[in-house]
């Protein structure tokens, strides 16, 4: 019997039919505002998973735009990113900065088309975290 299933999958994988964890960049804008000092950055979130479904979100880099993008970072990865129809949380994220500790929160988007927008959102540490995402 076991060697059945193993010839079955071998079958679904060669047919292209195997689910398969791909690794997916989210690129976009993002603005990270605490004390009313805000940092915007290109960011890059790299999803272990399906898109526009979910999984994890694993490394996380902020590059142009401020100059203190080089120092912004990723906290507690990885990351959850779990849709709901168009809504989408992402679970878990924390960032350190120039500007202190941000999270850990979950923060709520929307998807619309092939962008991913989570608008003005709350988290813990007095941050507000913006991101237009695809």
């Amino acid at each position: 019997m076991k060697t059945l299933s193993t010839m079955a999958c071998a079958a679904l994988f060669a047919l292209g039919l195997a689910s398969q964890a791909s690794a997916y960049p989210l690129t976009g804008t993002t603005t990270l505002t605490k004390s009313g000092i805000t940092i915007g950055c290109t960011a890059v979130l790299t999803l272990s998973g399906t898109w526009p479904g979910g999984g994890a979100i694993n490394p996380v880099k902020f590059t142009a735009g401020s100059a203190l993008c080089s120092s912004l970072a990723g906290l507690g990865l990885p990351w959850t990113l779990t849709p709901s129809g168009a809504t989408y949380s992402l679970s878990n994220i924390s960032l350190t900065s120039p500007l202190g500790t941000c999270g850990p929160s979950t923060i709520t988007g929307v998807l619309s088309g092939s962008v991913l927008t989570f608008t003005s959102q709350p988290m813990a540490g007095g941050c507000t975290f913006s991101a237009s995402l695809s």
